[in-house]
Protein backbone atom coordinates (compact mmCIF):
# COMPACT_ATOMS: atom_id res chain seq x y z
CA UNK A 1 0.00 0.00 0.00
CA UNK A 2 0.98 3.04 -1.26
CA UNK A 3 1.08 6.28 1.60
CA UNK A 4 -1.82 8.34 1.44
CA UNK A 5 0.15 11.68 0.89
CA UNK A 6 2.23 10.33 -1.80
CA UNK A 7 -0.99 8.91 -3.14
CA UNK A 8 -2.23 12.27 -3.25
CA UNK A 9 0.74 13.99 -4.74
CA UNK A 10 0.24 11.16 -7.20
CA UNK A 11 -3.26 11.93 -8.18
CA UNK A 12 -2.74 15.75 -8.09
CA UNK A 13 -0.31 14.85 -11.05
CA UNK A 14 -2.89 12.72 -12.96
CA UNK A 15 -4.88 15.31 -12.68
CA UNK A 16 -2.95 18.00 -13.77
CA UNK A 17 -1.29 16.10 -16.77
CA UNK A 18 -4.91 14.52 -17.86
CA UNK A 19 -3.83 10.75 -17.50
CA UNK A 20 -6.23 10.17 -14.29
CA UNK A 21 -8.91 10.04 -17.33
CA UNK A 22 -7.04 7.81 -19.50
CA UNK A 23 -7.79 4.33 -20.28
CA UNK A 24 -11.14 2.96 -20.55
CA UNK A 25 -12.04 2.44 -16.33
CA UNK A 26 -11.40 5.94 -15.08
CA UNK A 27 -13.68 5.51 -11.85
CA UNK A 28 -12.38 6.71 -8.88
CA UNK A 29 -12.48 3.33 -7.77
CA UNK A 30 -10.23 2.23 -10.61
CA UNK A 31 -8.02 4.87 -10.22
CA UNK A 32 -7.40 4.52 -6.63
CA UNK A 33 -6.22 1.13 -7.07
CA UNK A 34 -4.00 2.08 -9.74
CA UNK A 35 -2.88 4.37 -6.56
CA UNK A 36 -2.52 1.65 -3.93
CA UNK A 37 -4.87 3.66 -1.45
CA UNK A 38 -8.84 2.90 -0.41
CA UNK A 39 -10.88 5.09 -2.16
CA UNK A 40 -12.34 6.36 1.67
CA UNK A 41 -8.90 7.02 2.42
CA UNK A 42 -8.58 9.79 -0.59
CA UNK A 43 -11.84 10.81 -0.49
CA UNK A 44 -10.84 12.14 3.17
CA UNK A 45 -8.04 13.96 2.27
CA UNK A 46 -9.17 15.25 -1.07
CA UNK A 47 -12.55 17.08 0.98
CA UNK A 48 -10.29 18.13 3.60
CA UNK A 49 -7.77 19.45 1.36
CA UNK A 50 -10.11 20.53 -1.41
CA UNK A 51 -13.64 20.81 -0.27
CA UNK A 52 -14.62 18.11 -3.33
CA UNK A 53 -14.91 14.51 -3.34
CA UNK A 54 -12.91 12.42 -6.39
CA UNK A 55 -16.03 11.67 -7.95
CA UNK A 56 -16.54 15.65 -8.76
CA UNK A 57 -13.10 16.19 -9.59
CA UNK A 58 -12.88 13.32 -12.22
CA UNK A 59 -16.06 14.58 -13.32
CA UNK A 60 -14.60 17.85 -13.65
CA UNK A 61 -11.65 16.47 -15.84
CA UNK A 62 -13.52 14.27 -17.74
CA UNK A 63 -15.59 17.38 -18.32
CA UNK A 64 -12.94 19.40 -19.37
CA UNK A 65 -10.88 17.53 -21.48
CA UNK A 66 -13.94 17.06 -23.72
CA UNK A 67 -14.70 20.87 -24.28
Amino acid sequence: MCSIDKAYSRFGKMVADGSVCAGKDHSFTSVCRRLGVSPASLNEILEEELGMSGELILYKCEKLLNL
